[in-house]
């Protein structure tokens, strides 16, 4: 029951910042690669930082997960309003996609136990076993959409 609890937060976290902010699919996806990356190069560094000020084991294995969920909750904030109410629900899928996405990156990193528990239920083990996949195809349906879904702003071929 509780790795179902965890992975509704890491499928539902994007799709709740985006729909209560309102903020563009596009930009969320951006900021959740973004935090990615920063996790990525810099969690090290970053618990080296904090261990002189934080003691705790448990805390300082949870800074690759708060750098992956700060910038999406500063693009929340500082983006906030930058989609239309009228379009919210149309960016739905956009936003489980991102979720997707956000678990893919989030799962890997959090602590060993929680790992754990992840992997003891089905949906857990096929995200843990094929998060490069779910990412790749997920970055792809995304492009695929910026491409082909987003209208561009053409110059007028009427004469004045």
């Amino acid at each position: 029951m509780e790795a179902y609890v965890i992975l509704g937060f890491l499928f539902g976290f994007p799709l709740l910042i985006g729909g209560l902010f309102r903020v563009n699919t596009s930009h969320l996806f951006v900021s959740i690669l973004a935090a990615e990356i920063l996790e990525r190069y810099f969690a090290d560094e970053a618990i080296l930082v904090l261990t002189p000020f934080i003691s705790s084991e448990i805390v300082l294995s949870y800074v690759g997960f708060a750098m992956l969920i700060l910038p999406v909750i500063l693009t929340g904030i500082f983006l906030h309003g930058s989609l239309s109410r009228a379009k919210t629900l149309l960016h739905l899928v956009p936003f489980i996609l991102s979720g997707i996405v956000f678990s893919a990156f989030a799962a890997p990193i959090l602590p060993e136990a929680i790992q754990a528990e992840i992997a003891s239920v089905p949906v857990g083990d096929i995200l843990l076993d094929s998060a490069q996949f779910i990412v790749g195809v997920t970055v792809l349906l995304q492009l695929f959409a910026l491409w082909f879904l987003t209208k561009s702003k053409k110059e007028s071929k009427k004469k004045h």
